[in-house]
């Protein structure tokens, strides 16, 4: 009876059904055949399923899988209704059919034997040292279920010592991944003190390590991460300057920088590392102190220092007192540029003149001239130095080596932008860009990977408009478009990457310039009035982002256009007091 049920059932293996109506005859058959015995034979005789078992009952394998050396006889009607893999080779004239054995490579044997016993079983017990290969295995002989089965149970015991493998297996196999990442984000400190960290991808650390926020103990373990990853194998040597460059030193305690990581060789092997942990070294020693003391106490007062295009002179706005002085005159003619940097004046001109204001002397010292500039840009200090940005490349000003840095850093690609910078970032916005001048893109620089990266457009395009990063934010103010003058404010949050419009400020400017101190943002200068005439009042206006509220606090003496600013933060300047203008020293 049974055999003659067999050809029926390997023709018809393509159906599933195949193994129920295959156990149900050996069972009616052993029934049969075994009547005479009690109920708890025939109870262990139904659950047969193994292949030695159906081969002492007279139903012989017919097939056999062969990895490596090893070889496991099976059933055709079996693995043919569970894998569709088998059903394409035993229903169809492949070799593998006709001489009744398949040879199977890049597998594990043991691997094998486990799909083997599920395909009969339909549970099998399986340890986590052994998943990996079974889902290998399992998705190679289209034996879904068991697949499933295997990542139901590595979510199910899910640790720091079965994350990464966890995480690798879904993203070979293109698995959701968003619980296995918040897993990891949340348990990162005890993920990179397990034996299995080592094993994770570069890509996935890069992730992690900019994911987190900056912070002392963050940075300790990254730090931990970084070094623990690299010494794992030698050949990721090389990967260790990059790595390195995505922490904050500054954040780690001299202590800690001298004691673990000045030590270590992966940092004395490396000049580009040395240069970096010596820099953060800097702020901790008498050498920068000598260079910083201008700002080596907090001033009582904070001025604007205004440089008056038209008038070529350099004013001082008392934000206390509300009252104006002069400063300077200009080294130079022309067209330049106006901050500070290190609490020092500087002036950039576009043909690369540059000079930097001794404030104990009140004089203009030559430093070494920059490229000559023949487009527009924009010039702001960033983490101690002087950054000019220009659409196709960046440069660099180090007032530490008092040079200009070597090295072309990519430009933001951007024309007629505004910029302003945090303490991780220098963002250009509102340029156009293209051929079809969008003028709502932003751009944000990284320092670390030396690369600009798009972020999310403002609302509104503009021309001519102010930046200022303040708590946290980036502010972009007034500026023209379609031939109207704007007061209005548009607000980026880098958490969401996105902008929104706040209060608008009390009058339209264009061309404005601003600077920021105590949580305040001033803007200077661009003042319209309803008909788009310039206009000297109003000439400076605060914002205050803790309230949200805009004032004016100085009229006059300012005009649209023609002046840049900067925050001069030098205690003896008083309203009334006039300083004459220095002369100008070649260094």
């Amino acid at each position: 009876m049974i055999n003659f049920w067999l050809p029926f059932l390997l023709h018809n293996s393509g159906q599933y059904i195949a193994i129920s109506c295959f156990h149900s005859l050996i069972s009616s058959n052993i029934k049969m055949e075994h009547s005479n015995k009690n109920s708890d034979d025939c109870e262990k005789i139904e659950k047969i399923s193994k292949v030695e078992e159906l081969e002492e009952l007279g139903f012989p394998s017919d097939f056999i899988i062969k990895v490596e050396e090893f070889s496991f006889p099976v059933h055709r009607v079996i693995i043919a209704a569970a894998s569709n893999y088998f059903r394409l080779i035993l229903s169809s004239q492949m070799k593998e059919s006709k001489d009744g054995c398949v040879d199977m490579e890049e597998v594990d044997p043991h691997a094998i034997k486990k799909c083997i016993a599920f395909m009969y079983h339909s549970e099998m017990p399986i340890a986590l040292t052994e998943i990996e290969d079974v889902i290998h295995a399992s998705k190679l002989i289209n034996l879904d279920r068991l697949a499933e089965k295997c990542f139901y149970q590595l979510n199910q015991e899910l640790s720091p010592d079965t994350c990464i493998v966890s995480l690798k297996l879904a993203k070979l196999y293109n698995r959701n991944q968003y619980e296995l990442q918040n897993y990891i984000l949340k348990n990162f400190r005890a993920i990179v003190a397990s034996d299995m960290f080592p094993y994770i991808d570069h890509d996935d650390l890069v992730d992690y390590i900019e994911f987190f926020s900056a912070g002392e103990d963050t940075e300790r373990i990254k730090w931990e991460a970084i070094t623990k990853w690299v010494k794992f194998q030698s050949d990721r040597k090389d990967n260790f300057p990059s790595l390195f460059q995505l922490m904050n030193l500054d954040l780690l305690s001299p202590q800690f920088l001298q004691e673990s990581v000045r030590t270590d060789p992966l940092v004395n092997d490396s000049v580009d590392c040395m240069n970096i942990m010596m820099e953060s070294l800097l702020p901790h020693t008498k050498l920068r102190q000598n260079i910083m003391n201008n700002t080596a106490t907090t001033p009582k007062n904070i001025h604007i220092a205004c440089l008056n295009l038209r008038e070529g002179s350099i004013d001082a706005f008392n934000v206390r007192s509300k009252g104006w002085c002069r400063i300077s005159g200009s080294p130079i003619t022309g067209q330049y540029k106006f901050g500070s940097i290190c609490s020092c004046l500087y002036i950039l001109g576009y043909n690369g003149d540059f000079f930097i204001f001794d404030n104990k002397r009140e004089t203009w010292i030559r430093k070494p001239s920059g490229s000559p500039h023949y487009e527009h840009f924009f010039v702001i200090e960033f983490q101690g130095k002087l950054f000019v940005l220009v659409k196709h490349h960046t440069l660099c000003y180090d007032p530490i080596q008092e040079m200009w840095e070597a090295e072309r850093l990519p430009g933001c690609r951007l024309r007629f932008f505004c910029a302003a910078s945090s303490e991780d970032f220098i963002y250009s916005v509102g340029g156009a860009i293209g051929t079809f001048c969008q003028w709502d893109q932003a751009r944000r620089y990284d320092p670390l990977r030396k690369r600009w990266a798009k972020i999310a457009s403002m609302n509104k395009e503009r021309n001519g408009s102010a930046a200022a990063y303040a708590c946290e934010k980036l502010y972009v103010l007034g500026g023209e478009w379609d031939k109207k003058y704007l007061s209005t404010v548009e607000c980026y949050n880098p958490d969401t990457n996105t902008w929104t419009s706040i209060t608008n400020m009390c009058v339209t400017r264009d061309d404005p310039t601003t600077c920021v101190s105590d949580d305040k943002i001033y803007v200077v200068g661009g003042a319209r009035d309803e008909d788009g005439n310039p206009e000297q009042d109003n000439s400076i206006e605060l914002y205050d982002v803790i309230s949200g509220k805009w004032a004016i606090i100085s009229k006059g003496r300012i005009y649209p256009g023609l002046v840049q600013s900067c925050i001069y933060p030098k205690d003896r300047l008083s309203s009334g007091n006039s300083v004459e203008s220095g002369g100008c020293k070649t260094q």
